[in-house]
């Protein structure tokens, strides 16, 4: 009866612990902090990327082209799969229809975790416990991605799509966990968090709180470059019917109703932006004024 008993305890005791093992997960471990900076936008200034993308929006041929060849083809497995999902949504950010630029990624848009030790090619993921170092080093060469090769990809060929992005901001950190869990007898690797998280810092002029570093985009430009574009279209269409002289001298009376001469910066000097685009004759905000290069670019463009 003893022997009995003591078969049966050991037989509970041995199912209860495989039983915890089996519905379980190995310790997460982080894997180690990868970074990228910033990197050379196409040749171009950010100046000049602003001015691209207001004259692509307006639909003007302003000559100011990327002069690196297109950076795509150079990528390739999950590189160009993470490019492809970036490429979408800072087009976005640039447009204001999205404020922030810290970006997730699901991994699920470019990983086909999780993986068993098949995927991975070795004997075992876990032992004693613990990853073992093959496990964790095949796991990282099938997730990996080349963060600084998609950058410089984006760079060289949406460069008017990132004219809000601080290319010379400190290097961003991004943070992975990776876990297994043991399923129907074998052990499956994958990172815990759903999505990979990547930030592109703001440039100052173009932030929410109008300080570098951040992840906030300020919607006001967005915002001014469509209102602008509508209003254009809207002045365009109700003189349509006239003279070209009286188009033109309709069209001198618009933007001299519209807008003022910023004189501050015509005698002190500011950085290129606001005063010299076409955008802020147009954009119904009576704050914002031009010099002579906005007067002369609208009527221009009219």
């Amino acid at each position: 009866m003893k022997k009995t008993l003591s078969i049966l305890l050991f037989v509970i005791m041995f199912t209860a612990s495989f039983s915890a093992l089996a519905e379980g997960s190995v310790q997460p471990v982080q894997r180690e902090s990868q970074t990228y900076t910033g990197n050379d936008m196409g040749g171009l200034s950010a100046n000049q990327a602003l001015q691209g993308y207001i004259d692509r929006v307006f639909g003007i041929s302003s000559g100011i082209v990327p002069k690196a060849a297109p950076r795509r083809s150079l990528l390739q497995g999950n590189d160009l799969k993470v490019y492809d999902y970036l490429v979408v949504e800072i087009q976005k950010i640039a447009s204001g229809e999205r404020k922030t630029t810290a970006i997730k990624i699901p991994y699920e848009s470019f990983l086909d975790q999780p993986y068993d030790a098949s995927d991975l090619g070795v004997d075992y993921i876990v032992q004693d416990g613990k990853f073992t170092a093959e496990a964790l080093e095949s796991f990282y060469k099938k997730t990996d991605i080349d963060i600084s090769a998609i950058d410089a990809a984006l760079l060289a060929d949406f460069p008017y799509d990132l004219y809000w992005y601080d290319k010379t901001a400190e290097t961003q950190p991004i943070s992975q966990n990776i876990t297994a869990d043991y399923i129907d007898g074998a052990w499956y690797m994958h990172y815990v968090e759903d999505s990979l998280e990547l930030t592109f810092p703001v440039a100052k002029e173009f932030s929410a709180s109008n300080e570098a570093g951040t992840s906030a985009m300020n919607p006001a430009l967005p915002a001014a470059i469509q209102t602008a574009k509508q209003n254009v279209e809207a002045i365009v269409e109700d003189y349509q019917a006239k003279s070209d002289i009286d188009k033109l001298l309709a069209y001198k009376k618009e933007i001299c109703d519209r807008v003022e001469y910023n004189f501050p910066a015509a005698e002190d000097g500011a950085d290129y932006g606001n005063p010299w685009q076409l955008i802020w004759v147009f954009d119904d905000d009576p704050a914002t004024t031009v010099v002579c290069e906005g007067y002369s670019k609208a009527f221009k463009y009219l």
